[in-house]
């Protein structure tokens, strides 16, 4: 295989299983979508955590990050208190509403994570995992 085409399949699964992920959310009606979602996860990983490490965590611009916030703050599911160590910065966290969403949301993202999983090998997971990493690591140094 190309190495040129190794980063179109990427983005291609990638897509794929964003857009799967959407759908299933959308079927069992929960009003968030996947970006969202991947909020929610990284702030219930980390208890307590700031717009800033949320963004790099994700990968995601600071207007991204701000309106995914805005709008799950606009839900209920997380809540903002202005930082100890920063008055400018906020610490967001999962509200009483929110860890009842993560509660309902963890088994329908095991059906979306196992769909794609399917039939793949314990080794083939683990080459991809490495795989991928030294993409990452090659794009970071």
């Amino acid at each position: 295989m190309e190495k040129h085409v190794l980063y179109f399949e990427i983005e291609l699964a990638a897509r794929k299983i964003r857009k799967f992920g959407q759908e299933i959310m959308d079927q069992n009606q929960l009003g968030i979508t996947v970006e969202q979602w991947l909020v929610l996860k990284v702030v219930h990983e980390h208890q307590s955590i700031n717009q800033s490490q949320i963004g790099a965590l994700l990968v995601k611009d600071k207007p991204t990050i701000s309106k995914m916030i805005r709008s799950l703050e606009n839900k209920g599911v997380i809540k903002k208190m202005r930082s100890n160590l920063d008055s400018r910065a906020f610490d967001i966290s999962l509200s009483e509403k929110g860890n009842e969403w993560m509660t309902r949301l963890m088994p329908l993202i095991e059906e979306i994570r196992f769909k794609g999983l399917k039939g793949l090998k314990n080794e083939e997971l683990s080459t991809t995992i490495d795989v991928l990493k030294r993409v990452t690591e090659n794009i970071e140094n």
